[in-house]
């Protein structure tokens, strides 16, 4: 052809003389994943790449308003193996039942004027808002989830405020790294 020989093309694969990069954790408690990795030069050194990938919470919306707003939940943590992780639901009416719904995959259903996005939900708890219109839930995250699984989590909150009695709170989706 034009040009002269073409050049050889890379093999599909080659072994690698160093470890890929990994997951490290939060190592700047910002409650997103930092990545360590091996450098080529010099030998034995590495780089730590600080909020690298995305999450692992992800705010999916689908709140439903009561007497004092849509209420909220954020989660924090890295979601790492027994790492120390949290849910916070804040903005409820106080002193108030509340359940959270958690569930592994999310096929959005109606709920109560609103919609529930952890449907069919795996697992749920009542627990009560407190006299600041919230809940702190602390946990280790479990060790038992395969890399990039997902769980999802929703409060409903009893709440004469919300259009059916209820309220809800925004979804988050947790991404096991």
């Amino acid at each position: 052809g034009r040009g002269g020989p073409r050049p050889a093309a890379p093999p599909a694969s080659a072994p690698l003389s160093h470890p890929p990069p990994r997951p490290a954790g939060d190592l700047d408690h910002d409650d997103r994943l930092d990545v360590v990795a091996a450098d080529f030069a010099p030998a034995g050194s590495v780089s730590v790449l600080l909020n690298q990938l995305p999450g692992p919470w992800f705010d999916l919306g689908a709140g439903l308003a009561g007497s004092f707003g849509v209420p909220q939940l954020v989660g924090h943590g890295c979601c790492v193996a027994g790492q120390p992780a949290s849910l916070t639901l804040t903005s409820a009416k106080p002193s108030s039942l509340a359940i959270i719904f958690l569930s592994f995959a999310s096929t959005p259903a109606p709920f109560k004027g609103g919609t529930l996005v952890p449907f069919p939900y795996a697992f749920m708890l009542q627990l009560f808002t407190n006299g600041s219109a919230s809940i702190p839930l602390a946990f280790n995250w479990p060790g038992v989830f395969p890399p990039t699984f997902s769980i999802y989590f929703q409060y409903a909150i009893a709440d004469a405020g919300g259009p059916a009695g209820a309220a809800l709170s925004n979804c988050v989706k947790a991404v096991q790294p």
